[in-house]
C-alpha cells in the first residue's frame, strides 16, 4: 500500500554536495510532481532567496528548523493552528535550547539509520559555535546554544532503549566548549559502557592538558576532530581562525602524542585569498604535525 507523502526536506550544503541535493529533488519531482520541496540547512540559511529561485524548491527554512519546518508540515497537512508561539513557528532568531523538546525516537525505525557495522550513531548537545570563522555558514548563527544536562541525558536514554548502540558519535561542532559541561556528559555515557567521538576548536581542544586526556581515555574517548583548516597564517588571518592557532594545533598533538585516541582534521583548499605557496605552507605543517603524533 502506498501513501503519499506530504512533503520532502532536503538539508543543504553549498559546494559540490548541492549538486546530490539538487538531483534528489529532481527525482522526488518526477516520481511526485505535486510534492512540497523544502530545503533547509547551511545553503538555505545563506542563501534563502537564491533557493527559492529554483524550480525545483518550493519553500526553504532559515536556521534551526525545530519549529519552522514544523509549522510547515502542519500546514500541508490543512491544520491551521499549529500549537505553537509565533515567535517560535517563524523565527529561527528567537530560538532557544529550553524551548525543545525531547526527541521522539520511537517513532522513528532507527535500525534504518545505523549501520550494523558499525552500530553507530549520531547526537547533538548543543548548537551554533562561538567561533568567528568566516568560512563557516553559522555567521548568522554563531551564538553557541548548549541543550542542558539534563535534556542530553533523557534524550540518551530513550535512545539507547530503542537502539543500544555501541559507538556514539557527537555531532556539535566543538563539543568542549564547555569543558566543565562536557565532562558531565562523559561520565553519564558510561553507563551505556560505549566508545565515542567528538569534535571541538583548537581554542578548546588546546584546554585539554594529559591529565584530562588520560580521563577521556578511561571514559572511551576515541575519536577527536579539530578544525585546523590551514597553517598558513595568511590563510588563519583570513578565515578569522585567532591569533595563535597553527601554534595551538602542534601543541595539542603533542599533548595527545602518546595517547590512544586518534586525531583527525579538516583542511580547506582553495579559500578566496590562498596563493600556491599559503597551499605548500600547510602541507609541511600536515606534515610535520603527522611525524609527531605517528
Amino acid at each position: 500500500m502506498l501513501f503519499r507523502s506530504l512533503c520532502l526536506g532536503i538539508t543543504a550544503f553549498t559546494g559540490y554536495s548541492l549538486k546530490y541535493a539538487l538531483n534528489a529533488a529532481g527525482i522526488c519531482r518526477k516520481f511526485d510532481p505535486n510534492i512540497s520541496i523544502i530545503f533547509g540547512g547551511p545553503h538555505a540559511t545563506a542563501l534563502p532567496e537564491q533557493s527559492k529561485r529554483s524550480v525545483l524548491i518550493d519553500d526553504v527554512v532559515a536556521g534551526y528548523g525545530e519549529f519552522d519546518f514544523l509549522e510547515k508540515v502542519q500546514r500541508l497537512a490543512g491544520k491551521k493552528e499549529t500549537g505553537l508561539p509565533v515567535d517560535q513557528a517563524s523565527s529561527f532568531k528567537k530560538f532557544t535550547a529550553a524551548d525543545m523538546p525531547a526527541i521522539p525516537y520511537d517513532i522513528i525505525d532507527m535500525k534504518r539509520y545505523i549501520s550494523p557495522k558499525t552500530q553507530a550513531t549520531i547526537y547533538l548537545t548543543s548548537y551554533g559555535c562561538p567561533g568567528k570563522c568566516t568560512f563557516c555558514s553559522t555567521s548568522t548563527l554563531r551564538r553557541w546554544t548548549p541543550f542542558s544536562v539534563e535534556k542530553v541525558k533523557k534524550d540518551l536514554d530513550n535512545l539507547f532503549k530503542i537502539h543500544p548502540f555501541k559507538h556514539l558519535l557527537f555531532f556539535d561542532a566543538t563539543f568542549f566548549a564547555n569543558i566543565k559541561r562536557a565532562l558531565e556528559i562523559a561520565d553519564y555515557i558510561q553507563k551505556f559502557n560505549v566508545e565515542w567521538s567528538v569534535d571541538c576548536r583548537t581554542y578548546e581542544a588546546a584546554k585539554l592538558d594529559k591529565e584530562r586526556i588520560r580521563l577521556l581515555e578511561k571514559k572511551k574517548l576515541t575519536y577527536l576532530t579539530i578544525g585546523l583548516e590551514t597553517g598558513s597564517d595568511n590563510l588563519v588571518n583570513i578565515m578569522n581562525k585567532g591569533k595563535g592557532h597553527v601554534e595551538r594545533m602542534y601543541q595539542i598533538i603533542n599533548n595527545f602524542k602518546d595517547s590512544p585516541i586518534n586525531i583527525a582534521s579538516g583542511i580547506i583548499f582553495g579559500i578566496p585569498g590562498e596563493t600556491i605557496d599559503d597551499l605548500k605552507t600547510t602541507l609541511k605543517v600536515i606534515k610535520k604535525l603527522c611525524a609527531i603524533k605517528s
